[in-house]
């Protein structure tokens, strides 16, 4: 077992620094103050320009563009052209269907690059791209597919494939887009390739430690086995997965429909939605008044395949009534499907209650925030085992690129002892925020409305997860608190740096009425607690509190202060959005 990594102080980074610095492959980047987040949103130039990186599912990454540069100036395609790429067939099929629902006269086509002739297997296997070309009339659709289905080419395959796309062919139902390798000659090749056999020793080790970890606590439970762990991409990979499984594996067109039940992440109803069942209803305040309407539309007729629901749900840490779930899921014969990546293997025990669970990888499971990945893992003990199974199967591609899955393993080798020590620090921060006169309330499992039901999931020795989320009585306050804290601010969670963002602002830019209508409310400040000592992260939050206290002090009008107004002054208006 490696020592579990200690990360420098708590420290705020310059707008664009990729987090950690100087990698290139780091999935987080510095948005040090509110406004620079605001005008993230709108994409305003200044602070696009800054970035060196971004979350790889929220933009193009670098690398990927370089490789988008050449591939269309090898093509010599228009102008009004633009591409995205991908892994394979598959994956650049999704993309090029959801782009023709939009408008199919403006998707041109696809491109397929790829080494052939003496060259390794893992060249051939992993020395190849798809390229999906629109008209740039599309690109905002195209971004939006792009976020959601997660399926584009990884950074690091990116990087691969950057090195060796001289060296490729490419062939196209277009036939101006089928092109000679430039360099014909493979002996030119970089060599050695950094890895054997696609890095199965890596894959196999994460399937055995997800396979122990996800196993339940509860007697006479069978043990996961690795056949039952399937590991993806990204984490939105793993929920798309499932929800095209489901889909594909269902006995009658009735039970076409799905459910997407509490405050998800805010991609994931987007994905069950296109994915096509007949039927899509969100439940997004995961209250037992919306379980009644379920069970009363059930009741009545209605079927559905599945019920997605996260534990505990991002950002406002509250649990879903599994018990519950699981009675209708038995009574009317559909799958319950929960994403655990807050909860976590370590914490939670959730197979008593679902019969298949997702997590993203890229968050706590790596910590360093240097890579993606998912996983799905099936209960041995659900009916549905064999049905989701033969799905998960036959959908399947390993699209894991081997250096991707190598960097995954070396990260998720101390997961536990992180998780645990992230645990102990966030239930500290959390006990002390909530004591604060200048907030509201604070999003904690065990400080929400449902924490007796995430006593029910937790493990014997589990703790209650690393993210904490909290609302200030003034969003004057939200904004003044952000500013001041020094410590990693941007997107991603479950880093082994503390790591804050103003969530809606990030996540729901351009739907921040509607969330808000689901009780997430615009001014809410995320944190994700990292593994600094936990004193450090103390002193920096209470230093940032100080400046929120000296603030409302001199700065709120009294009625303000009295009343409870959001009313903002010009300038912070200028940093909000309504």
């Amino acid at each position: 077992m490696m020592p579990t990594t200690h990360p420098p102080s708590p420290h705020a980074l310059p707008l664009g620094e990729a987090q950690p610095p100087n990698q290139v492959h780091s999935v987080s980047v510095s948005m040090p103050k509110w406004d620079t987040v605001v005008a993230w949103g709108n994409r305003e130039d200044w602070v696009v320009n800054s970035m060196q990186t971004v979350y790889p599912r929220f933009f193009i990454h670098h690398v990927l563009r370089s490789l988008t540069t050449i591939i269309k100036r090898r093509l010599e395609v228009a102008a009004d052209l633009d591409c995205m790429l991908f892994p394979s067939d598959t994956t650049a099929g999704r993309f090029y269907s959801g782009l023709k629902t939009k408008d199919a006269e403006k998707v041109v086509g696809s491109v397929r690059f790829f080494l052939t002739g003496e060259v390794e297997r893992e060249e051939t296997l992993w020395g190849k791209f798809h390229a999906v070309f629109y008209h740039k009339d599309l690109d905002s659709e195209a971004r939006r597919l792009w976020m959601i289905f997660g399926d584009g080419l990884s950074t690091r395959q990116a990087e691969f494939c950057l090195e060796r796309v001289d060296f490729m062919l490419s062939e196209s139902a277009i036939a101006s887009f089928q092109t000679a390798a430039p360099c014909p000659d493979l002996s030119r090749l970089p060599r050695p390739v950094p890895w054997t056999d696609s890095a199965i020793s890596a894959k196999e080790q994460m399937k055995n430690l997800i396979a122990r970890l996800a196993t339940s606590e509860s007697p006479g439970s069978r043990p996961v086995s690795k056949d039952d762990v399937f590991l993806y991409s990204k984490g939105m990979c793993a929920i798309g997965a499932v929800a095209r499984s489901l889909l594909a594996t269902i006995p009658d067109k009735a039970y076409s429909g799905s459910v997407v039940y509490g405050w998800p992440y805010a991609e994931t109803p987007k994905l069950v939605e296109l994915v096509g069942y007949h039927r899509f209803t969100l439940y997004g305040r995961g209250t037992e008044a919306e379980l009644d309407d379920l069970e009363a539309s059930l009741k009545s007729g209605q079927r559905i395949r599945a019920l997605f629901c996260e534990l505990p749900c991002n950002p406002l840490l509250e649990s879903p009534n599994l018990e519950r779930i699981r009675a209708l899921a038995d009574e009317y014969d559909f799958v319950v499907a929960c994403d655990e990546t807050l909860g976590t293997f370590v914490n939670v025990d959730l197979f008593p209650y679902v019969d298949v669970i997702m997590t993203s990888l890229t968050k706590i499971f790596s910590g360093a925030s240097n890579v993606m990945g998912g996983s799905v893992v099936v209960n041995p003990d659900s009916r549905h085992h064999d049905a989701i199974h033969a799905g998960l199967v036959a959908d399947y591609e390993d699209a894991v690129f081997p250096l991707d899955a190598i960097t995954l393993a070396h990260n998720s080798a101390d997961f536990e002892e992180r998780t645990q020590r992230c645990n102990h620090s966030a239930l500290a921060i959390a006990t002390m925020l909530s004591s604060h006169p200048s907030i509201q309330h604070v999003n904690y499992p065990t400080m929400v409305s449902s924490a007796p039901l995430y006593e029910l999931y937790r493990r014997r020795d589990g703790g209650y997860g690393f993210l904490l989320s909290m609302v200030f009585r003034q969003p004057e306050s939200a904004i003044c608190f952000y500013d001041a804290l020094d410590v990693c601010k941007g997107p991603s969670i479950g880093t082994n740096f503390t790591l804050a963002i103003p969530y809606s602002q990030l996540a729901h830019f351009r739907e921040l009425d509607w969330a808000e209508s689901y009780g997430v409310l615009k001014h809410i400040v995320r944190i994700s607690v990292g593994m600094e000592e936990q004193k450090e992260v103390l002193d920096r939050i209470s230093q940032a509190l100080v400046e929120v206290e000296r603030f409302e002090k001199t700065c709120l009008l009294p009625t303000a202060k009295e009343q409870g107004s959001t009313v903002l002054s010009s300038t912070q208006t200028a940093t909000m959005v309504s």
